[in-house]
């Protein structure tokens, strides 16, 4: 039982810790969108940056807490 519990602490952990990073790249991009002169390179690298992979990870995270019983 006390493995299941680190377990859950762990993801509980993992999934704020996700939260932030997509929060974080979020705001970088929208940040580097508004800036001019970065480039062609840069701004396609941008573009192709995809946060919501992020949001899709923490999300099912969450599901697997859930459906080990813990409320989220």
């Amino acid at each position: 039982m006390k493995r299941v519990n680190k377990t859950k602490g762990n993801l509980k952990l993992v999934i704020d810790q996700l939260d932030e990073a997509s929060g974080s790249l979020y705001n970088a991009i929208d940040n580097l969108s508004r800036m001019k002169g970065l480039g062609t390179e840069i701004e396609q690298l941008v573009e192709r940056l995809d946060p919501s992979r992020i949001d899709v990870l923490k999300h099912d995270l969450i599901e697997l807490l859930e459906q080990k019983g813990e409320q989220w």
